[in-house]
């Protein structure tokens, strides 16, 4: 449920892809089966998004077709569980707040729609009492030097795989670096 509340955090609340939430829905392509999780057609660009702990270093790349491809963002979230759900974010609250945030009909339907093939009910009252507080969000650009195993690249003797990127390693590719650490981890 974690990878849930941070995409949606990051493309419907963070602004840091720098598209309108209606684009940010259609764009949405994880719940779909895209290898990115948002894939933005003009300009074409699009971001695949990951989360750590603040004492953790390194995100996992769960296959080798995310990292791959040209025009490619990897976002990383640093998250932190808080104690009381006000301080933080619920999937129930930042649910409701990108529902209440889409004004057309249809754009609260395409929401909906692929948020339902995440199989996560939000009004579960679980959820309620969840609570996570973005401390930073870094956004590294995915050039072809970029450390990561690509489907392009590799043979087809390999079939899947999963991996883990060192963060503290990639400082010469970011694009983007936002902390709110200061705050109270509600942006």
């Amino acid at each position: 449920f974690r990878r849930v509340l941070f995409r949606s955090w990051f493309g419907f609340e963070s602004g840091a892809h720098g598209h309108p939430m209606p684009e940010a829905v259609r764009a949405w392509a994880g719940p779909l089966g895209g290898a990115q999780d948002f894939q933005f057609p003009a300009p074409s660009h699009y971001f695949e998004v990951k989360s750590l702990r603040p004492s953790r270093k390194s995100v996992e790349v769960s296959s080798e077709e995310q990292l791959d491809g040209e025009n490619l963002k990897l976002a990383v979230i640093t998250l932190d569980d808080v104690a009381a759900p006000s301080d933080g974010i619920t999937l129930p609250g930042l649910v409701a707040s990108i529902r209440s945030s889409l004004k057309n009909g249809a754009d609260r339907v395409e929401f909906n729609r692929r948020f339902a093939r995440l199989l996560v009910d939000p009004d579960d009252p679980w959820y309620a009492g969840q609570a996570y507080a973005v401390r930073r969000l870094q956004v590294f650009d995915v050039r072809e030097e970029f450390p990561a195993l690509r489907r392009s690249q590799l043979s087809k003797a390999i079939d899947r795989t999963t991996y883990r990127i060192d963060v503290q390693y990639l400082r010469q590719y970011l694009a983007f670096d936002m902390d709110y650490s200061h705050g109270n981890g509600n942006p």
